[in-house]
């Protein structure tokens, strides 16, 4: 019997179904269709592969005040609308955006309680962007990629590393496709009894896009360069792909599981062994992915989100390879399209449309841009001293 084999105990069971009741019931609040996620991830699951050696396997170092300069300097090789909104970040010259960079590994439990101006935790232990009400506070902890003691040792305080780089523009480009000025985006609530604003379904279903094009922009940036190796460059955007991808999977499973649910009621034993049996996932697949579903229903929002930038930032990133002046443009465009919360325009501007053939398009332009970094890291001969 497939119950007494026990893919998951019924406790297990029972946590799964409350989450994905949950997870429901969110989509239900924000009136998110899950139709199109559905699509989407129906017709690319199968199509999307990870690299090899996805983990960030060696340190480049980087001056700490490099960190800024260095942000700042792609910033302005890509417009200069872009960069006045990038320095107007990093200069704080709005009291409304905190820009808080911290040596990680120097903060204790305490540091982690405290609090900043805006009521909301002054550190986190990873890169983020809390954004609500008009105000955003951008966290770039570096130093957090060193492990061990040795590692820190080896690589003093007074340097970060070319990773903590790409935290840095990811986290500043959020505010790109975000009209903070007349905030509508309500992914965080900083004043509770504020009166709750309108839903930016574009903000935030692009909420990692706009962040994933410009970390590849970024790559294209220091790939022209001779500052770092290419080995150091592209095993950040390998790991990016390759965990993105993970996500892509878990919130491909939770689709399932939730229409399912739908259909049929709780999630059985029994179902989820037809899933194997129809060989869509190993056994393993089911364990590990439904497992962080019952860790946290919240976790399914951000999975989702890196999901959907892991398929859709390729096609603003190849426009930016293809001519950088139309690129641009392009992203400009988009940008505003996603301040303004108009989803469908928002991809319009790459020609894609979901109502024909966009999904079709997503996938080309993805695999596209993997074969790009495949080509580059096949090529690849210069070697950089580091860790």
């Amino acid at each position: 019997m497939l119950e007494d084999e026990g893919i998951f105990s019924k406790e297990q069971l029972q946590k799964l179904n409350l989450k994905l009741e949950m997870i429901q019931k969110q989509f239900d609040e924000k009136n998110i269709d899950t139709s199109l996620f559905k699509k989407i991830f129906g017709v690319l699951i199968n199509s999307l592969s990870c690299f090899n050696n996805g983990r960030i396997y060696k340190i480049s170092p980087i001056k700490k005040e490099q960190l800024i300069s260095k942000s700042l300097e792609f910033f302005e090789s890509l417009d200069d609308d872009i960069y006045k909104t990038a320095i107007n970040i990093v200069l704080q010259q709005n009291p409304n955006i905190i820009l808080n960079m911290y040596d990680v590994k120097k903060l204790t439990k305490e540091d982690f309680k405290k609090k900043n101006e805006f009521g909301i935790e002054k550190y986190s232990r990873c890169g983020l962007n809390m954004h609500g009400y008009a105000r955003s506070s951008i966290y770039v902890p570096y130093r957090a990629e060193l492990k061990t003691k040795e590692e820190q040792k080896i690589l003093d305080e007074n340097f970060a590393t070319i990773n903590d780089l790409y935290v840095m523009t990811h986290e500043i480009s959020h505010l790109l496709d975000l009209d903070l000025k007349n905030e509508t985006y309500d992914a965080y609530t900083f004043v509770d009894n504020e009166p709750k604003r309108k839903f930016n379904l574009a903000g935030e279903i692009f909420s990692e896009t706009t962040s994933f094009a410009i970390e590849e922009m970024l790559t294209e940036h220091l790939l022209s360069g001779k500052e770092f190796s290419k080995d150091s460059i592209l095993q950040i955007e390998i790991f990016r792909n390759n965990y993105s991808l993970l996500y892509a999977k878990i919130f491909n499973l939770a689709l399932q599981l939730l229409e399912e649910k739908k259909n049929n009621g709780n999630i059985t034993n029994k179902y989820l062994k037809s899933l194997v049996d129809n060989k869509n996932y190993y056994n393993v697949d089911i364990k590990n992915y439904t497992n962080e579903i019952i860790k946290n229903s919240d976790s399914i929002k951000n999975i989702r989100r890196y999901a959907m930038g892991l398929v859709t930032s390729p096609t603003i990133t190849r426009s930016y390879i293809e001519n950088k002046t139309n690129g641009i443009k392009n992203f400009k465009e988009y940008c505003e399209k996603v301040k303004e919360n108009k989803f469908e325009e928002a991809l319009s501007v790459y020609d894609i449309d979901f109502k024909s053939d966009g999904i079709d398009k997503l996938l080309q332009n993805f695999k596209w841009y993997q074969n790009r970094i495949r080509n580059i890291k096949e090529k690849s001969t210069n070697e950089y001293d580091s860790i």
